[in-house]
């Protein structure tokens, strides 16, 4: 049975190598760990663990030699793509998470000061950033610690179906609900 996407049994990264060729680019693929995908004169960089999928969407970042970052994301029958926002392309766009829920992808990246918390529906991109390095990533809630907030006992709680509104909880109350945020660089995929 074929998925939306015209693609029976294939790994995702096959799927963003025949999305990209079917827009006319060649792809080699990298077999070493971690597996990469290598198209425009070897200039583009995607990651596996930087590819998100479902039955009916496909959504991926790519980095360039010369700094470029693009999210790309296909979803259903629409195409969307997005410049992450960062102090200075050179010190990167590290993906800390990328993944669908329901309706919108949630991309979470770090640049050079900020780690950006990003909602994408459709042709939207909501976003907010915070000074840190403390998160949680659950199915539907994020929390985060900015430095100021850790010293403070603090904790930032999103919904994230509706993605505005903010509520702090204390420390204790994160850990007692089991998503107190943790170093960003110790999160499971």
């Amino acid at each position: 049975m074929l998925d939306s996407l015209g693609v029976l049994g294939l790994s995702k990264v096959q799927k963003v190598v025949n999305k990209i060729e079917g827009n006319g680019f060649s792809c080699r693929l990298n077999q070493s760990p971690p597996i990469e995908i290598l198209w425009r004169n070897v200039n583009y960089h995607i990651y596996e663990c930087d590819i998100a999928e479902t039955n009916d969407s496909l959504a991926w970042l790519q980095s360039s030699d010369g700094d470029d970052h693009l999210l790309i994301v296909y979803h259903k029958d629409n195409v969307y793509t997005w410049v992450p926002e960062t102090y200075n392309p050179a010190f990167g766009c590290e993906c800390i998470h990328i993944g669908w829920r329901k309706e919108f992808l949630i991309f979470v990246y770090l640049e050079k000061h900020d780690i950006y918390i990003c909602k994408i529906t459709n042709d939207e991109t909501k976003h907010f950033h915070f000074n840190g390095q403390d998160i949680f990533i659950g199915e539907d809630i994020i929390t985060y610690s900015s430095f100021g907030g850790t010293r403070k006992g603090k904790v930032n709680l999103i919904n994230l179906s509706s993605f505005d509104k903010v509520e702090k909880i204390s420390t204790k109350e994160a850990e007692v609900r089991n998503i107190k945020p943790i170093y960003y660089q110790e999160l499971d995929g």
